[in-house]
Order: C-alpha cells, then sequence, then structure tokens
C-alpha cells in the first residue's frame, strides 16, 4: 500500500486542520455553556437549544478556519502591502555588475 501525500491534495491536509480547530472549539463552547447554564444561570435550558447553539458554533468556526487555512498566504501578502513590510529578503546578494566595462 503506497501512501499518498498530503501535498498532492492541499485541501485535504486543509481539511484535517479545519476539523481539529472547529471541533475543539465546539468542544470548548459546549462545556462553557453547561458550566454556564449549572453554575451562573442556575437553571436548566433545553437540550434542543444547547445542541443548537453548538452546531452553529461548529458550523461557524469551520468556515472561518478553512476560510483562514485556505488564504492564508494571500492574507500575508496582503498585510505585507499593507503594513509596508518587504516580502524578499534585501540581505541577499544579487549578482550583478557594476564595475566599467572591459571593451
Amino acid at each position: 500500500m503506497r501512501l499518498i501525500s498530503c501535498e498532492n491534495f492541499g485541501v485535504k491536509c486543509i481539511m484535517e486542520q479545519v476539523f481539529i480547530l472547529a471541533i475543539s472549539i465546539t468542544l470548548v463552547f459546549f462545556v462553557l455553556k453547561i458550566v454556564e447554564m449549572k453554575y451562573l444561570d442556575k437553571e436548566v435550558k433545553p437540550f434542543k437549544l444547547i445542541f443548537r447553539d453548538t452546531i452553529i458554533v461548529f458550523v461557524s468556526s469551520m468556515s472561518a478556519s478553512f476560510g483562514y487555512f485556505y488564504f492564508n498566504k494571500h492574507i500575508h501578502d496582503f498585510f505585507n502591502i499593507m503594513t509596508n513590510t518587504p516580502t524578499l529578503s534585501t540581505a541577499a546578494n544579487t549578482p550583478v555588475f557594476t564595475d566599467e566595462p572591459g571593451f
């Protein structure tokens, strides 16, 4: 069985990161929502409402993290232009002839 490199399928690699991030954000939200319900509000809310809010958070975090990971290079280039930060190293020695011509 041959292993498929993640470099060939860039979207697949991005989706793994998106799912991990979205699931972790959703789990944190769910735990905090349960803690809020038990200790701060001290009233039982229907599980249907908590589940609905959790699904909304999952979809929102998944779409936002997909946009971030997919357009990461473009966003970085945009901010380099906006902040006037050079993207190329100016310390590199570029081979340029600067002496008098020999002819």
